[in-house]
């Protein structure tokens, strides 16, 4: 062999080594640093992020013996969700498991008592997130009328349902945070929501695996006019429901009729602007535009990563001006988040009109199409 082949034979044998080494730090043996948050439903799913190092596909996470759903890797983290257990028994309350990361060929990590099941669970993300539109507080209306909400839970489940929101604790004077109530399989509540101000709303937050057996309803009635109505169904309006924009028609403009816009914004800011412009069926050109302020009853919300929200932020505008009555006999309402101008684009919305007839107080509901 030649001194220059030699040369050359020892730079590939030096290069390979070097691609070696290079390789095996890519693929270094998982760390787990920790876990957020370290609960999980007892009856599954929940999700939750897994920090360390040396994460890369593929990777098997493991909840006890039963194998999490793997989300999303990168190298410091997962996102897994924690599915029931195979046979479908629910956990026991108070239960621990271990957490262990497997990648094939390279490693594997385990962090002893990571997970603790329990019946609720800490984390915005493993709820769904419904505005219920008005409280069950008693309101005060026109011609006497006395407005209240009747807010109504089943659980058509199988397994205890923990609902977080705003509820009356005769405990508490002003609530530091969402408060939860066990509903029971089979079993029906009508649960009082704490005030929030006039007619302004409240979130309620249901877990997302017995979102599909938890059933709301909520009924608006007139105490003052009981055995003439049942009442009116208004909207439990889930967060994915929201949008930029909103759009109402056909609302009635007739001197029997009043009505009132409520705006409703997905956020915990105090104050946020909002935009509503009607227009007539018959003309292009707006007939008013009105700039809102929508704002959060009491401020208890912070938007913090994680938390449960509490109120939303609500306006309210009683729309049949003189003007918009002579406009014609119907309107339709835009409300926006101040125009498309606005950047980065404000929280999601969502508006409803109630219109009442000033003879019976008949509610009717007009929602967005």
């Amino acid at each position: 062999m030649t001194k220059k082949k030699a040369h050359n034979t020892r730079m590939r044998f030096a290069f390979a080594v070097l691609a070696l080494l290079t390789s095996l730090d890519a693929y270094a043996a998982p760390v787990i640093h920790g876990i957020r948050p370290g609960y999980a439903f007892r009856f599954g799913p929940s999700h939750v992020t897994i920090t360390g190092s040396g994460f890369a596909e593929p990777v098997q996470v493991f909840v006890g013996d039963v194998p999490a759903v793997v989300r999303e890797v990168t190298p410091t983290s997962l996102r897994i969700t924690i599915v029931p257990s195979v046979d479908g028994a629910p956990r026991a309350h108070g239960e621990e498991a271990a957490l262990r990361i497997v990648m094939p060929g390279v490693g594997a990590a385990t962090m002893a008592r990571a997970v603790t099941f329990v019946d609720s669970t800490e984390g915005a993300e493993n709820y769904v997130l419904y505005l219920v539109p008005f409280t069950t507080e008693i309101i005060p209306g026109a011609n006497g009328s006395r407005w209240t909400g009747e807010l109504t839970f089943y659980n058509g489940g199988v397994f205890d349902s923990e609902i977080a929101g705003s509820f009356s604790d005769p405990d508490r004077l002003s609530p530091p945070g969402p408060l939860y109530i066990d509903l029971h399989p089979g079993q029906t509540m009508k649960p009082d929501l704490f005030a929030s101000g006039v007619s302004a709303g409240a979130f309620v937050q249901v877990p997302k695996p017995l979102d599909e057996t938890t059933m709301i309803s909520l009924r608006v009635r007139d105490l003052s006019r009981n055995a003439a109505s049942w009442g009116t169904d208004i909207p439990i309006v889930a967060e994915e429901d929201t949008a930029q924009q909103v759009t109402l028609i056909d609302i009635p403009t007739d001197p029997q009729y009043r009505a009132m816009l409520r705006i409703y914004h997905w956020s915990g800011l105090d104050t946020l602007p909002s935009r509503v412009t009607i227009y007539s069926p018959d003309h292009p050109e707006p007939v008013a535009t009105f700039d809102v302020t929508s704002t959060a009853p009491g401020g208890f919300w912070e938007p913090v990563e994680g938390d449960l929200p509490f109120y939303p932020s609500y306006a309210q505008i009683d729309l049949l001006t003189p003007a918009v009555r002579a406009a014609g006999p119907t309107i339709r309402v835009e409300v926006d988040n101040k125009g498309s101008n606005v950047s980065p684009p404000l929280p999601s919305l969502w508006a409803f009109v109630s219109v009442t007839n000033n003879d019976t107080q008949q509610v009717t509901i007009m929602t967005p199409r």
